[in-house]
């Protein structure tokens, strides 16, 4: 069972995160020695493939590691919020060994398809290739339940990779047992194939870090709970602009502007942000600093005029923080749009245009903002 964020405690992480790694790499060792040297005496390359593809197992689980005793160091004066995206950092450099180990051996397939030798196998190398897929399967399933309580991608990556040789290894023994009862010279093609698919683990590996560095839309059933927790303290009516920032896997700082009711105190609404950060903190790790905007009653004119009027305006999904001020002739409001819409400031001056027939000596503040929530 996955622990939260606020209640992980860093040393019981710590903890987690060597013991499964170390156990990796001694595994792992111990099962590339092993096709090793059976690639060796059967003269195959894709066994020999599979086996240097378990010795980038090693490689990685070192470099993770590595990156997690780095990204584990207090924070600093120059980095305030910690080293925790060092374990990114790491991930993709375990992402490029791979990928590497997958170009080298995809070659040296090749050239066996072009120059293909003789590959011999006996009962024995069959029955040792099986118990390495068995053992595969064992640390697969580890690592991921491990991964999952330590809140750690990295680990997680490592059982799902562990998965991915497993189905390399059935490939390599039905094709050795072929082989080995027929004397087809297919081992260079299974070689290739190994080989993409160690390409392709590589890849994702990679592409699903940078998306996490470079930053993505935040899950949307997250969104929602995060949304729906602060509802639990009036007289917070709701919550909007809603931006997660990922500084690595146990440090998250969120922004969200609460919404208030025109006729709360001052000394509610601090009250209420003070009880919903805390809360927030404790049940998802999340370190949140929030604005604050006042709503106008929804029934009022000037959120039908603001309703009405994006009805028919394309790739606009909602309004929020609507604000009508009769006397001082001033409405403000949030649209959300999608993606498709590229320029803010056209769409801004489309619905001024529309504003100003209805209300022509009024004053607008809109700001355009895309959808964060999903």
């Amino acid at each position: 069972m996955s622990i939260s964020k606020a209640k992980l405690n860093k040393e019981v992480r710590g903890n987690i995160i060597v013991r499964t790694t170390w156990i990796g790499i001694l595994s792992n060792f111990l099962i590339a020695t092993l096709k090793l040297v059976v690639g060796f005496f059967s003269h195959s390359i894709a066994v020999q493939s599979d086996g240097i593809n378990n010795v980038t197992d090693v490689l990685s689980s070192l470099t993770t590691l590595v990156g997690y005793k780095l990204a584990s160091r207090d924070s600093s004066r120059t980095y305030p919020m910690g080293f925790g995206r060092i374990e990114y950092i790491s991930g993709t450099l375990v992402g490029a060994i791979i990928i590497y180990a997958g170009f080298d051996f995809l070659w040296t397939s090749i050239d066996r398809i072009i120059n293909p030798i003789d590959v011999t196998f006996i009962p024995l190398q069959i029955i040792l290739l099986s118990c390495t897929i068995i053992a595969k399967i064992f640390l697969a399933r580890y690592n991921i339940h491990q991964g999952k309580r330590a809140q750690s991608d990295a680990l997680i990556a490592s059982g799902q990779d562990a998965f991915s040789d497993v189905l390399y290894s059935s490939v390599i023994v039905i094709s050795a047992l072929v082989m080995m009862l027929t004397n087809v010279k297919i081992d260079g093609y299974i070689g290739v194939l190994v080989s993409l698919m160690i390409l392709w683990v590589g890849i994702k590996s990679i592409t699903d870090i940078l998306k996490k560095m470079i930053g993505i839309h935040p899950d949307k059933e997250l969104s929602l709970r995060l949304i729906e927790a602060v509802r639990k303290f009036p007289p917070i009516e709701g919550g909007h602009d809603l931006l997660l920032h990922d500084y690595g896997p146990l440090t998250q700082v969120g922004n969200m502007c609460l919404e208030f009711p025109t006729d709360a105190s001052l000394s509610d609404a601090y009250n209420a942000i003070q009880d919903a950060r805390e809360y927030i903190y404790q049940e998802f790790g999340i370190d949140f600093v929030f604005s604050i905007s006042c709503l106008t009653d929804h029934n009022s004119e000037g959120h039908k005029v603001v309703n009405g009027l994006i009805k028919d305006v394309p790739h606009v999904i909602s309004v929020h923080a609507v604000h009508h001020e009769k006397q001082a002739q001033m409405l403000s409001f949030h649209v959300v749009v999608d993606t498709d819409v590229k320029n803010k400031e056209s769409l801004k001056e489309l619905l001024e245009e529309r504003l100003k027939e209805i209300y022509p000596h009024y004053q607008f503040f809109i700001i355009v903002e895309y959808d964060t929530i999903g």
